[in-house]
């Protein structure tokens, strides 16, 4: 039987007619835990076609569920709230539901990359200076209150998290069973709500939480996280902006490319874990071969944040410089 082949380039859209997304062992590329704590790691690939982000299942979801309740009879625009990866998903998903126009409400410090995906993706950028009262989620709900127009509400919409669980399950899965340890970085909540939800009470689930202050795209800090997605049975670790770009980098040496969201997740991973073998609790998350199985999830593409990458990490981090190169 023919593998990955598609009638339509709606059926390569929709995750279920999919096969799994990869699961990478990244344990030697990261080097985190001596051999003898028996730690492994692996990412969980999101960065792959049609979306190339974490985006995917939950738009998915969401515009599904949003056509088979017919809500989006008579809409003409979308307009979603968004730090790049969920507009650029609804902009290319939309058409496959009759929607011509996508309108997105990001901050107004995007990265420039992340507002040129969105224009290729045929969406209209609209960059709004966020004010208490008037965020940008404020803006797309006034907005979408209009006649034929339809609020892409991410951040409260429950498909949000519920098109994410198809990932924990996936994981559940590849693993055969043996990840005790599953983390991702916080942002609408939706992904760290998904996993929760879709793996075991056996497995610790991570959410990574920038501290004040550490502005990495897509994530939040406890005073920006919206209430609407229960965090119960989410362990919350703060991470700060530096380090989260840094374990970003780090997987280059693995030759995968993942943005500062995806190192923020990695970070908070391995922050709990250290905790546990600190305080000699480490039992709790290791699985029937005596390992702890960590995956985090690979959120998002480095080549959107490269002019964040080169601001937030030191110039050795990058290009090196070659033994002898300049003796000539």
């Amino acid at each position: 039987m023919l593998q990955e082949v598609y009638a339509s380039p709606s059926d390569f859209f929709n995750p279920l007619l999919r096969q799994a997304t990869p699961l990478v062992n990244v344990t030697e590329t990261l080097n985190l835990f001596p051999a003898e704590e028996h730690v492994s790691f692996w990412v969980k690939v999101m960065t792959v076609p049609p979306i190339y982000s974490i985006k995917w299942f939950m738009t998915y979801q969401m515009l599904h569920n949003a056509y088979t309740r017919s809500e989006l009879d008579g809409i003409e625009v979308i307009v979603v709230a968004s730090s790049g990866n969920t507009a650029a998903a609804v902009g290319l998903a939309a058409r496959f539901y009759g929607i011509k126009y996508i309108v997105a409400i990001v901050p107004a410090d995007i990265p420039q990359p992340k507002a040129q995906q969105l224009e290729f993706n045929g969406v209209h950028v609209i960059k709004h200076q966020e004010a208490p009262g008037d965020t940008c989620i404020d803006r797309a709900a006034r907005l979408g209150r209009r006649k034929g127009w339809f609020n892409f509400r991410q951040y409260e919409d429950p498909g949000n998290w519920k098109g994410q669980a198809l990932i924990g399950s996936q994981i559940w899965a590849q693993t055969e069973g043996l990840v005790t340890v599953a983390g991702v970085g916080m942002g609408t909540i939706g992904t760290a709500r998904g996993l929760r939800l879709s793996l075991p009470g056996t497995v610790h689930v991570v959410g990574g939480k920038l501290k004040e202050n550490n502005p990495v795209p897509g994530l939040r800090p406890e005073s920006k996280l919206q209430p609407n997605f229960d965090r119960t049975g989410i362990n919350e670790v703060e991470v700060e902006k530096e380090e989260s770009y840094a374990m970003g980098a780090a997987l280059r040496g693995g030759a995968l490319a993942f943005g500062p969201s995806t190192g923020a997740g990695a970070v908070a991973v391995a922050r709990y874990v250290r905790h546990k073998l600190e305080t000699g609790t480490d039992g709790e998350i290791r699985n029937r071969d005596g390992e702890i199985c960590c995956v985090f999830i690979g959120c998002d593409l480095a080549n959107l944040y490269i002019e964040r990458y080169t601001g937030a990490l030191p110039s050795g981090y990058f290009s090196a410089n070659v033994p002898g190169l300049l003796d000539e």
